[in-house]
């Protein structure tokens, strides 16, 4: 008699423990850029809620010098879309922008099958758009606007949405005006072959010095090159009934 089928189940997703997340700081040369704070809270942070700073689900800028000194903790909205999702009860959603210039606003729909009604939410461009000390806006804002106001509702409208599972993470980096003045140039690595991604940001300290700071990030090719695919196509992740072409990146 034959013996019953066994399901293969998906491995669990490794554990994100105290190790990795030094792993991570040595690999990366960070263990020399922090502070014995700065890398405790990071690594607490990375423990606590899961985050896989290897996949780029989380990273860390500081900036700023002495008593200025700053450290911004950012992940990437992609985590609250894949962390709604593995609860199984996102039915979909889609964001769009309405209105144009600085009467714009970007509006989000989420659907929960465990909820009778989408959750709708809207981010208004004058309230989310970060600028500098000088009043103009951050880079990324100033070049893609529209991008980064969808970024930022869809940040705010799940971590709402789905509060026991987001509540208290870090924001995007869309969301905070120091991260977003870090620009990022990928460059091959002549020995790996990989890119390498290099953040040099200029930030001021009391109005006159200036602190430069450089942080080497190493991706595979061809995770740059989905990436980039993701970005041109302007396609979001999509679950359920909404149709990709209503949401994210909709121009």
């Amino acid at each position: 008699m034959a013996e019953p089928a066994t399901a293969i189940r998906s491995p669990a997703p490794a554990e994100i423990d105290q190790h990795k997340i030094i792993e991570y700081l040595d690999t990366f040369g960070l263990s020399h850029e922090l502070s014995d704070q700065e890398k405790r809270q990071f690594i607490e942070i990375a423990v606590a809620y899961q985050l896989n700073p290897f996949k780029r689900e989380i990273y860390c800028v500081p900036y700023g010098q002495g008593e200025y000194r700053q450290l911004s903790i950012i992940v990437g909205y992609e985590v609250y879309l894949k962390r709604a999702e593995r609860t199984g009860n996102l039915d979909g959603w889609r964001a769009y922008i309405e209105g144009t210039g600085e009467d714009a606003r970007a509006v989000v729909e989420i659907h929960r099958k465990d909820w009778n009604h989408p959750f709708i939410h809207e981010t208004f461009w004058k309230e989310a758009a970060q600028r500098k000390k000088d009043g103009n806006l951050t880079s990324f804002w100033r070049k893609m606007p529209r991008f980064q106001l969808k970024k930022v509702a869809i940040s705010q409208a799940f971590r709402m949405c789905f509060p026991d599972e987001l509540g208290g993470m870090p924001y995007d980096g869309a969301e905070l005006p120091q991260a977003d003045e870090h620009p990022r140039t990928p460059k091959r690595d002549p020995h790996s072959g990989c890119f390498v991604e290099t953040h040099e940001t200029e930030t001021r300290n009391d109005g006159a010095a200036q602190a430069k700071y450089r942080q080497h990030r190493s991706f595979s090719n061809s995770h740059s090159q989905t990436q980039s695919r993701n970005a041109d196509n302007d396609e979001p992740g999509h679950s359920g009934g909404i149709h990709p072409t209503d949401a994210l990146f909709q121009r």
